[in-house]
């Protein structure tokens, strides 16, 4: 499973979760978390695939395909968590 992180890195909401989406690379080595910079062209036309617009946005991928919906604005990652657990039982 893998969790993609769109930020930036001028994004204060996004610098006040940065601890707690790298603890989300230790879940048992079950999920790969993706850091996706906004700031670049490639970033930004990642996340509008998605169609999200706003940082920041995370995008759960299991066998490459999309679990659910992209969860926006998030001040924690409790949500991503729970995604990921749903998704993983």
């Amino acid at each position: 499973m893998t969790v993609l992180f769109f930020y930036s890195p001028t994004c204060p909401h996004c610098e006040a979760i940065e601890g707690q989406v790298q603890q989300i690379s230790t879940y048992g080595g079950k999920v790969s978390v993706q850091w996706v910079d906004t700031t670049t062209q490639s970033g930004y036309n990642e996340l509008h695939s998605y169609g999200a617009t706003e940082v920041p946005t995370f995008v759960i991928l299991n066998g490459g395909s999309e679990v659910g919906s992209p969860l926006v604005g998030l001040t924690s990652t409790a949500p991503v968590i729970a995604e990921i657990n749903s998704a993983l039982s």
